[in-house]
């Protein structure tokens, strides 16, 4: 087992810190840290981000160190998602999580690759008791790496509350890891929604400004708004830190009307099985279709983040006297106080409301158990699955090639917190090998985007889905292709790679054989490849051996790779 202190990196004073309440001595995950790649509580799509990432320059294998004493109680490998992961549980009732990992050190590697033997698996999940892996503060276990669903070598590190999984943000040592930041966020644009049936601005349902960012307060199109009735508002805006060209998180948004602070957003904690709920918080439509995060003041009743106070109507705002002026300010702050903020008018003026959305088939009931039902296909959505009240316009088509009508429902921006269950029948049974059916999410040329992972019982593709998107009943026939990247030449690289895709159901399993044994190949969806490394092997070397490939897809489908390797 490798074991090194931070005093033996840089000065005790700097890296190693006294928890006055728990007595615990923390240490650098890393040798050293410099700047950050991602902070907490950013947005992303579906999901808040859980941690730090701390860069590694463009690095990989970089010792990776205990932050503080505890035992190693989880080690996770996933070809998506954090990648190779482990979890240590500390004495203070934390867990310290490190992500996108290359690999482990000592026994801990030896166990990993041994039970990764033991199931014929890439991906495994190991939980391990309080004695069985004992670390110290600055003690190593692994090395960084790049695994997962990672964009660039770096570290993900995350706090968390072990009896609950609450996400805790590492800004509360940064004593220790001394980030530094004295730029303030940027504030780029505002959206301002007509509540439905009761609210317009410039005449329409809802408009998008840009504002001057970094030059002036005021809005791009100009300083005054108009607008009549009830209305909510959206602000989109960044983080910068020194020494980086990263965009960051926002840690609070503020919003006043009429001097008077009306809501405030404040991301401190969030549980981990809420980080879905970020649909929510921002305008899930504009994200869809501008890629932009838009966060919403108000508050959608199913929305179960604990984040917002001081909330005065639920931040909807009423302008109700013509050519009055209404001021509006927002702030925006980050994790070390900077702050950005901007102001603007809003000038009323009567116009009639957009009428609200009328004729829909149904309305799905936030807080409710619904159920969609039809002669050939059956939705049933959880009480939790919804933010707020979801019309349904559903419609349904024949489309050549497909094996069941195609399902419109009208809403293809509505975010869906929980997974809900969802039964189509299958109109032309036509297919002698029942795997091969696939539930597909269809865009609105009715060409195939994905699959809702679902199974063929009794004439009817039954599975769980977490969108509600158009939808047919497809198949898949078609093997995964499996291509050689680097074969050749082992003895002087002996980490050989080849590419694998799916056309449709994606991939579910991937085995490779040397000699008739089965070896370990480790999956990296970002880039296709699997790759396996010879010198771990014990292979007798200075000589041809044989090389069998299998990949599966979702639906049975298995492509075959067999050729000679000399190594």
């Amino acid at each position: 087992m490798i074991f090194r202190t931070v005093r033996n990196l840089l000065s005790a004073a700097a890296c190693l810190v006294a928890s006055s309440a728990s007595a615990l001595q923390y240490a650098l995950p890393l040798p050293e840290v410099n700047t950050l790649a991602g902070s907490f509580a950013e947005l992303r799509p579906n999901h808040f981000h859980g941690g730090w990432d701390f860069r590694t320059g463009g690095k990989e294998n970089l010792p990776i160190y205990a932050f503080a004493d505890g035992f190693i109680s989880h080690v996770v490998i996933t070809p998506g998602g954090y990648g190779k992961m482990v979890m240590i549980d500390h004495p203070d009732g934390t867990t310290s999580l490190y992500g996108h990992l290359n690999g482990f050190v000592g026994e801990l590697d030896s166990v990993v690759r041994m039970e990764q033997y033991k199931q014929r698996a890439y991906a495994v999940t190991l939980d391990f008791p309080a004695n069985r892996f004992p670390v110290k503060a600055g003690q190593q276990f692994a090395i960084s790496g790049n695994t997962g669903g990672s964009a660039g070598p770096h570290l993900h590190f995350e706090i968390r509350r072990t009896s609950d999984g609450l996400m805790l943000n590492p800004a509360k040592h940064n004593s220790l890891f001394g980030v530094q930041d004295n730029m303030k966020p940027t504030i780029y644009g505002v959206k301002i929604y007509g509540v439905p049936g009761k609210g317009e601005v410039n005449g329409i349902a809802e408009k998008k400004y840009a504002t001057n960012a970094g030059k002036a307060t005021t809005l791009r199109e100009g300083t005054t708004v108009r607008a009549w009735g009830k209305l909510t508002l959206a602000v989109k805006a960044s983080d910068k830190m020194n020494n980086t060209w990263f965009n960051y998180g926002i840690r609070k948004y503020r919003l006043f009307f009429n001097h008077a602070l009306i809501s405030e957003i404040h991301l401190a904690n969030f549980l981990f099985d809420d980080k879905r709920a970020v649909n929510s918080l921002v305008d899930f439509k504009q994200r869809a279709l501008s890629k932009e995060f838009f966060v919403k003041f108000s508050r959608e009743p199913g929305n179960p983040l604990s984040v917002y106070s001081h909330m005065v109507d639920n931040a909807v705002i009423d302008i109700n006297e013509e050519d009055k002026s209404y001021p509006v300010s927002i702030e925006v702050e980050d994790d070390f106080g900077n702050v950005d903020t901007f102001s603007f008018i809003i000038r009323g003026e009567k116009n009639d409301f957009p009428a609200a959305p009328t004729g829909y088939t149904q309305l799905l009931k936030q807080g409710k158990h619904n159920t969609f039902s039809r002669p050939s296909i059956l939705l049933n959505f959880p009480a939790d699955a919804l933010y707020t009240d979801v019309p349904l316009f559903f419609k349904q088509d024949t489309v050549k090639n497909m094996f069941s009508r195609v399902y419109d429902f009208g809403t293809d921006f509505v975010p869906i917190h929980s997974k809900f269950d969802v039964s189509v029948r299958i109109d032309t049974d036509t297919l002698t090998d029942k795997s091969k059916y696939v539930l597909a999410r269809l865009n609105e040329k009715n060409l195939v985007t994905g699959v809702i992972p679902a199974q063929y019982i009794k004439g009817y593709m039954v599975g769980e889905a977490k969108y509600l998107s158009r939808m047919a009943v497809y198949k898949d026939v078609t093997p995964p292709t499996i291509g050689t990247e680097h074969i050749l030449k082992l003895r002087q690289f002996p980490v050989m790679k080849l590419k694998i895709r799916d056309n449709l159901s994606g991939i579910e399993t991937y085995n490779g054989y040397i000699d008739g044994k089965w070896v370990l190949f480790e999956y990296d969806p970002k880039t296709s490849r699997i790759s396996c490394d010879l010198r771990k092997l014990g292979l007798e070397e200075g000589r041809t051996h044989t090389l069998r490939v299998e990949v599966g897809d979702a639906c049975g489908n298995v492509g075959v790779l067999e050729t000679n390797i000399y190594y």
